[in-house]
This record gives structure tokens, C-alpha cells and sequence, in this order.
């Protein structure tokens, strides 16, 4: 069970997530890329595999409009091997539960 600053912490990683992608729409993209990263670098923290992966797919639309093409794909090959993993997990565990290993 998370503790109440592991709350706290994960809602500040969501809310930093929220306002990346408002200023996504409009820009400044520097400040949205230093939101995005720094709410990738707590979910990280966490263990949020889940959220890790959708703030990488966010963070590689900014890198594409900025055209850091590179960069952008880089962050959307990780994004897709994080969910891979995750996918993993989640059966492997549905797996588990239902006794079939």
C-alpha cells in the first residue's frame, strides 16, 4: 500500500503530466519537455510502469514537433517496450491467479 507521501508524489507526477500537455497545444515546448521529463523521472522513481509509458509517448510528440525526430523515435520504441512489459506482467499474474502456473 502506497504511503501518503507516495500519493502525494504521484499526484504531483499526474498534475505536472496535465500541464505539459495544455502547454503541449499552444507551446512553449522547452517548458513542456521540462514538465514531461520531470514527471517521467517520477514515475520512474515510483515504479508506474504504466504512466512511464504514456509519459514517453507524450514527451515524443513534443520531440516530434520540435522535429527532434531522433529523439522522438527513440522515446516511442521505449513507450512500446515499456507497455510490452507491462503486458507481460499483467498475464503472467492473470496467469498466477487463475493457477494455471
Amino acid at each position: 500500500m502506497a504511503t501518503i507521501s507516495e500519493h502525494i508524489i504521484r499526484k504531483a507526477a499526474m498534475l505536472m503530466h496535465a500541464l505539459a500537455a495544455l502547454l503541449r497545444t499552444r507551446g512553449p515546448y522547452a517548458e513542456t519537455e521540462r514538465l514531461y521529463r520531470e514527471s517521467l523521472a517520477v514515475k520512474e522513481a515510483l515504479g508506474d510502469s504504466r504512466s512511464v509509458a504514456v509519459t514517453q509517448s507524450s514527451l515524443a510528440l513534443v520531440m516530434l514537433a520540435r522535429g527532434e525526430y531522433g529523439e522522438a523515435e527513440r522515446l516511442f520504441k521505449q513507450a512500446l517496450e515499456t507497455m510490452r512489459q507491462v503486458r507481460a506482467c499483467t498475464a503472467l499474474r492473470q496467469f498466477r491467479c487463475s493457477g494455471a502456473i
